[in-house]
């Protein structure tokens, strides 16, 4: 490597240096040397596992880990981080404390490996960790260590055992993942994803998450949970043999292995065979080399180095104008196609710069446009703005009359649904116009569509107090809250945490608002939303969401989810109410086993009737989840534990709810402007 000493010695060196300070004979560590600080084990034993791969016998001895492990379990059954100084159980040490017994050889049905993934069980959360002097900072170093844990410990056992399929309290078909199972990997992968910031970045606090140590180390541990990272432990099923230590010439060029320069590691996978867009050659010869300068490399390990047709140099649709940015038909430079022609029969209406139309959709008119933000049973019009430089472009639809509420959206390309830059809809009410404001957009054609939805009946929360009959067992709810959590317990311990909401919009990274007593504004996507949290009576909480500014949220998703205790009896009933004609469904939750807990109903009330079809309510466990997909608002939430009969509490709670009565078509005459700024 360059250096003094050979990196096979250094490695020989590094492994007698921690086997040298181990703490016999509990094979131990410390920052400094010998101790019993589990942390600075798990890295000491990741190491030596990752050398076994070059250097067999450096994990020699590692099997007695398992004594000192026995002596350092908390009463709880949990794990800490310095045992001797009586730091309480935490999740990310009992994930590492699991990793090392599996690692030891001790059987996970075993008494002693049992004890690690029944405490991770009683404690687990989706989106927390637990316990210990660094909560939430090591969350994602917990998520990781719990990863990894969990990855040795694959089942199924059967017999009342715990293993990894014992874990998952996300339902992932609710949230859009039909073909994922629920599990820990899916319920952290899922949390990072909504703890990423604009940038990719975690750790930055964004969505509500924890920072952690900083956010390079917060970063770090995410990306290697999200790859279930086993470091570089030596299994007879992950072992994978690359073509730079296979003992063969595999690029014919006669050199093998550390021999051949192409080579950099022993872990290189191949000899040879770069991609075109990393083998530093000019492959298509238009004096741009590799990426990111070569504009037909999407990506580094991209094999084509061929420009797209937006910068080939030709006239692809022989309209006299070629690339971008002339051609209005190129988006940017790897567009693939300088077309934007629509499909045959969809008349295009051109709009005059700065200029308005008077537009028109009628009952079983064409429907030619999918849009995403609603509109898929009515007719629609398309029209054209072309923008000659770069300017703030304001879309304006309304309906003079009121009735017809129209949804925009706006495309790059007539026939491309993947080119759709921005869709809104108008609030309820007469008068309320459609608006959409795109900010720096660039030259080029605008295709503007206009849709509508058809809307007959409105939902809605009265935000009166309730009156819940009398409770004969005379349950009074407590009302402690917490902001990660929600409300903590209803009373008689009626949940551990209840009412964790999370809200999304367009594939963007979830928001998480507290959800205490009280008015909140949240921004969700470019729209500001409002939040109230109260107690409609002693015994039901009522969470009430409505937007108040910017688009129109379309295709939110809502989800609020509660922990219901921790023994694994939760059971279930469900039922609906009716209210004005419309069917309402509720879940109510109960503890088979505590017969002190009071049953808890849930009830999620969306916009519209229609979109009921989109509320889902799951049950994993003690874990109650229920989510709205796709849904518009106001939408309302409530939950109510109490040992009234739950089609009487769903009553009850039914009085809340207003059935407004719109009979909106679906289309109708509007005037269409365009304004740049």
């Amino acid at each position: 490597m360059g250096g003094p000493v050979r990196a096979t010695a250094a490695l020989q060196n590094g492994v007698a240096a921690l086997q040298a300070t181990q703490n016999l004979p509990a094979q131990a560590w410390e920052y400094q040397g010998p101790g019993t600080d589990i942390s600075t084990t798990h890295f000491a034993v990741d190491g030596l596992y990752a050398a076994e791969d070059q250097m067999p016998g450096a994990t020699v001895g590692i099997g007695q880990i398992a004594d000192f492990l026995q002596g350092a379990r908390k009463v709880d059954g949990g794990f800490s981080y310095r045992p001797a100084a009586g730091d309480s159980s935490s999740t990310s040490m009992t994930g590492v404390a699991l990793f090392l017994q599996r690692l030891a050889g001790q059987p996970l049905d075993g008494p002693a490996a049992q004890t690690s993934p029944s405490w991770l069980h009683l404690n687990y959360f989706p989106d927390r960790m637990v316990g210990g002097d660094f909560t939430p900072t090591s969350t994602y170093y917990a998520f990781w260590t719990t990863t990894k844990a969990l990855r040795l410990s694959e089942g199924p056992l059967g017999g009342g055992h715990l293993d990894a399929s014992s874990f998952g309290a996300r339902d992932p078909a609710a949230l859009g993942y039909n073909e994922e199972q629920a599990s820990q990997s899916f319920d952290v992968a899922y949390t990072l994803l909504r703890w990423q910031d604009a940038a990719g970045q975690r750790g930055t606090g964004f969505g509500g998450s924890p920072t952690g140590w900083t956010p390079f180390s917060s970063h770090a541990f995410a990306l290697l949970t999200l790859e279930r990272s086993q470091d570089g432990v030596p299994t007879p099923e992950n072992r994978v043999v690359h073509e730079c230590d296979d003992g063969l010439g595999n690029d014919g060029d006669g050199l093998s292995d550390g021999l051949d320069e192409d080579c950099f590691f022993a872990r290189t996978p191949l000899e040879d065979r770069q991609p075109s867009c990393i083998n530093g050659r000019d492959d298509d010869a238009d004096g741009a080399v590799d990426h990111p300068q070569d504009l037909g490399c999407e990506h580094p390990w991209d094999n084509d180095e061929v420009n797209p047709t937006c910068v080939n140099g030709q006239d692809d649709d022989r309209d006299g104008l070629i690339d971008y940015p002339e051609d209005p038909g190129c988006r940017e430079g790897t567009d693939v196609s300088e077309s934007q022609m629509c499909e045959p029969g969809q008349p295009v209406i051109d709009i005059p710069v700065n200029g308005s139309v008077m537009g028109l959709t009628v009952q079983g008119g064409l429907n030619a446009v999918t849009s995403s933000c609603g509109g898929d049973l009515a007719p629609d019009a398309t029209y054209r703005y072309t923008l000659a430089q770069a300017a703030d472009l304001r879309v304006t639809a309304v309906d003079p009359a009121g009735r017809f509420h129209p949804i925009v959206s706006i495309r790059r390309d007539c026939m491309d649904q993947e080119s759709e830059i921005a869709c809104a809809q108008a609030g309820v009410g007469p008068g309320r116009s459609t608006e959409v404001l795109l900010e720096g957009a660039t030259a080029g054609e605008y295709f503007i569509n206009v849709d509508g939805t058809p809307r007959a009946v409105g939902l809605s929360s009265r935000g009166f107090p309730l009156a819940l009959p009398f409770d004969l067992r005379a349950h009074l709810s407590v009302h402690p809250f917490q902001d990660n959590c929600g409300w903590v317990d209803g009373g008689n311990d009626a949940f551990d945490c209840f009412g964790g909401i999370t809200l999304e919009q367009g594939g963007l990274p979830g928001v998480t608002p507290p959800v205490g007593e009280g008015l909140r504004e949240v921004v969700v996507g470019a729209s500001r939303v409002r939040l109230t949290s109260d107690f409609a009576a002693q015994n039901v909480c009522r969470v009430r969401l409505e937007h108040i500014g910017g688009p129109v949220p379309i295709g939110l998703n809502v989800t609020l989810s509660s922990n219901l205790g921790s023994d694994a009896g939760t059971m279930e009933r469900r039922g609906v109410v009716n209210v004005g004609g419309v069917a309402l469904p509720w879940i109510q939750a109960f503890d088979g086993q505590a017969q002190g807990d009071p049953p808890v109903l849930f009830m999620m009330v969306p916009n519209t009737p229609e979109e009921l079809a989109r509320v889902v309510y799951a049950r994993a466990g003690d874990l109650v989840t229920y989510s709205g997909t796709g849904v518009t608002l106001p939408l309302t939430l409530y939950t109510g534990p109490s040992y009234v009969p739950a089609a009487t509490v769903a009553l009850a709670i039914a009085q809340d709810i207003l059935v407004t009565q719109f009979n909106e078509p679906g289309f109708g005459t509007f005037n269409l402007t365009v304004r740049e700024e």
